[in-house]
């Protein structure tokens, strides 16, 4: 799709099949496309941002291919929202509260460092 898009935006559409290599084999990828507008993806926009280790096996991931399981708890009474938006950690799914591309952009990498730091 054509057009003008916000800075984030076109910076991400840029670093579309992008791998970021981290030491110890450890690297992180990017998908990022403009899409139309809809119910589950109100944004415009498909994305998957992930982290794997040297093996591939994901660590992380924000992405809004699919739902997010509704979990027990205090989260169960939430709304459930209709957006894809969720991230992977491990083998678990999570609810991802998408406000803007800076706070996503800058959610990912905060969680990346986290799990650097923990691996």
């Amino acid at each position: 799709m054509v057009g003008k898009h916000d800075p984030i935006e076109q910076y991400l559409l840029d670093l579309d099949g992008c791998y970021f290599q981290f030491e110890g084999g450890y690297y992180a990828r990017i998908v990022f496309h403009i899409v139309l507008k809809s119910q589950e993806k109100p944004h415009g926009f498909s994305y998957s941002l992930t982290f794997h280790r040297k093996s591939g096996e994901r660590i992380l991931g924000f992405d809004n291919a699919h739902t997010a399981p509704r979990h027990s708890g205090p989260a169960a009474k939430s709304k459930r929202r209709s957006e894809f938006d969720h991230k992977h950690k491990g083998s678990r799914t999570y609810e991802y509260e998408y406000v803007d591309l800076t706070t996503f952009l800058n959610d990912f990498w905060d969680e990346v460092y986290k799990a650097v730091e923990k691996e």
